[in-house]
């Protein structure tokens, strides 16, 4: 399910964010439902399925942005941690490994912080931007756009740190609410 949801964000483009909010849901679930052991082998599961599809680059992406939350929060939960403790720790661990995968890639890369956070704004930049050259807008609106892309690109470039963390600790308040809602109370 987990690599549905994936495959079906990817295809859809910017639409796919919608669906991106429920990825980790069905490792989540089974984790809480059917023990750690269940929860890792699904992940892993995940992991080597992605592998076949976008090699170890896709695997790093989906282990920081689902596969950690989908395994760690539900593990905590099943602890006895309170919620609030539990997210709390899932986000901090999330952006302790992510920094740390980070800076271990632009350092092996020779590469800094800086210039991969500006490749991946481009890269979002221009696929909007191709998006919206398809549709059929007025050519001033389509410069008054992207007017407006390249100055909401200016602020990601500037709060991406700050996105990252809020982002995280977003899907993971929406995982726990979401794991509440299937859990009926137990």
């Amino acid at each position: 399910m987990t690599l549905m949801l994936l495959v079906a964000s990817g295809s859809l483009g910017p639409a796919g964010i919608m669906l991106n909010l429920f990825t980790a849901v069905p490792i989540a679930y089974v984790h809480m439902r059917c023990g750690t052991t269940a929860g890792a082998g699904a992940v892993i599961l995940t992991a080597v399925g992605i592998y076949l599809f976008n090699g170890l680059a896709g695997v790093a992406g989906y282990l920081l942005q689902f596969g950690l939350i989908a395994f760690l929060l539900p593990y905590l939960l099943r602890r006895g941690w309170a919620w609030d403790k539990a997210a709390a720790a899932s986000v901090v661990v999330i952006i302790v490994g992510a920094a740390l995968l980070l800076t271990g890639y632009v350092n092996t890369a020779g590469s800094s912080m800086s210039e991969l956070v500006d490749a991946y704004v481009n890269a979002e930049v221009e696929q909007a931007m191709e998006l919206y050259s398809a549709s059929e807008l007025e050519p001033e609106q389509l410069e008054q756009l992207q007017s407006t892309v390249g100055q909401m690109a200016d602020f990601l470039r500037y709060a991406y740190p700050g996105l990252a963390v809020a982002v995280t600790g977003f899907l993971a308040l929406l995982l726990l609410w979401i794991l509440a809602l299937l859990s009926r109370g137990a």
